[in-house]
């Protein structure tokens, strides 16, 4: 399994437009209808108006290298230059017990 974070840095007052559009383009839920995802939730901080937290798991790395090819995480990508002032990933591989 391979766990994501994704912390997200919004322009000023651009969170909830970016979710909006969001689901609008329905990246989240077409995310999580993916063979091989097992999570893709977004968080919002409690004291943090500009940041975005998200949560992904996916089955393996194969699942994974697919979503990126995934005509709506290419859309996300773009989506992002209008609202993502920084993002910062971290990768967590697990190994089953």
């Amino acid at each position: 399994m391979i766990i994501l974070h994704v912390y997200y840095e919004l322009f000023d007052g651009q969170r909830d437009a970016f979710m909006n559009v969001l689901n609008e383009y329905q990246i989240p839920q077409k995310s999580k209808a993916e063979t091989g995802n097992h999570a893709y939730d977004y968080y919002f901080p409690v004291d943090e108006k500009n940041q975005l937290f998200l949560l992904e798991k996916w089955e393996n790395e194969e699942a994974f290298e697919t979503h990126k090819q995934s005509e709506h995480f290419l859309k996300l990508q773009e989506i992002k230059k209008d609202y993502i002032k920084s993002a910062k990933l971290d990768i967590f591989p697990i190994k089953n017990a």
